[in-house]
């Protein structure tokens, strides 16, 4: 597992690489959105494809990526938190890792508060890392089960089950 960062105005955005991963969820609590603003996005599948949701006619948000998806959650999060604005060309979560390490984000395998976990595998995965305990990280996410609701119940623990392969 690795960590991008890069060192924005004294704030480090992260990302954490796993190929492979196996993500499995359980059902999270309906009323917690994770402060996310977009959480009343309603469906649009029918227009826009599976995944989507909409504000009004739209499916992208205003930080680029499609409402209430992954992308779009920690984008929203890490502007909210770390005050840094990601670029709205980084593409579905699959694609990520390659668009920020030609960013210029250099990588670890420490993960710390702030940084973005990143399954690469099929369509990939995104999530906000807002607490590590013992190297262990704690996740914060948006549509890990293709439902479009707010998650953070998984881990990077070995007996988790967001265990990265």
């Amino acid at each position: 597992m690795t960590y991008f960062r890069r060192l924005t105005s004294h704030v480090i955005a992260f990302l954490m690489l796993c190929t492979g991963c196996v993500v499995v969820v359980s059902s999270p609590a309906l009323a917690d959105t994770g402060g996310y603003p977009y959480a009343g996005a309603t469906d649009c599948s029918a227009t826009y494809g599976p995944d989507s949701w909409c504000e009004g006619s739209s499916d992208l948000s205003p930080y680029g990526y499609v409402y209430r998806n992954c992308t779009d959650y920690v984008a929203w999060k890490i502007k909210q938190v770390l005050g840094v604005s990601l670029p709205k060309n980084l593409g579905n979560a699959s694609t990520w890792g390659a668009r920020l390490k030609a960013a210029g984000y250099s990588f670890d395998s420490s993960p710390r508060v702030g940084d973005i976990a990143a399954w690469n595998n099929g369509e990939g995965h995104v999530a906000y890392v807002y607490a590590v305990s013992n190297g262990i990280a704690s996740l914060d996410e948006y549509n890990a089960a293709n439902t479009g609701v707010f998650s953070s119940n998984r881990t990077t623990a070995s007996t988790s089950a967001g265990t990265p392969s």
